[in-house]
């Protein structure tokens, strides 16, 4: 049996995926994904209670003027994510696996129609690239070497 107190972490997880200022969600929206992703039903005035209660809880959830959603701010503003990925892939001492690795995770804090945007940046294996794999390992042990001062 579903639990209706999990659906405030569904349906936090939908607005990060699913909406952005430009992309914004009705609850009407957020009902049809919790039911084809999570295949649970619950009613408009479960996610009305349950977006203000995340701005009680300081998520930053926007509310257009024709009553659409999407969490406002994220952890990190697309110009600096834009920045991180474009770091990444221009050093060529990350290998290209490791740089694609790591560029997802760093998009995934972007709604999906963000993340598309940030495509044309994934050249990485049009790069030569260094081919060590223990790239961020050796960079634990530096670090570790001079924290204990070696």
């Amino acid at each position: 049996m579903f639990d209706k107190k999990l659906a405030t972490f569904y349906i936090i997880d939908i607005l990060k995926e699913y909406s952005d200022r430009n992309h914004l969600l009705t609850q009407k929206d957020i009902i049809d994904k919790l039911n084809n992703i999570y295949m649970i039903n619950i009613d408009r005035k479960t996610v009305s209670s349950t977006l203000e209660l995340l701005n009680t809880l300081d998520y930053d959830i926007y509310k257009g003027v024709n009553g659409g959603y999407c969490i406002d701010e994220r952890d990190y503003d697309e110009t600096e994510i834009k920045f991180l990925i474009d770091a990444i892939y221009s050093s060529k001492i990350i290998p290209a696996d490791q740089a694609n690795a790591l560029a997802d995770k760093i998009s995934s804090s972007l709604s999906k129609y963000q993340r598309k945007d940030y495509r044309y940046i994934y050249k990485s294996t049009e790069i030569s690239r260094s081919i060590n794999k223990d790239f961020f390992y050796n960079i634990d042990i530096i670090n570790e070497a001079i924290n204990k001062k070696k």
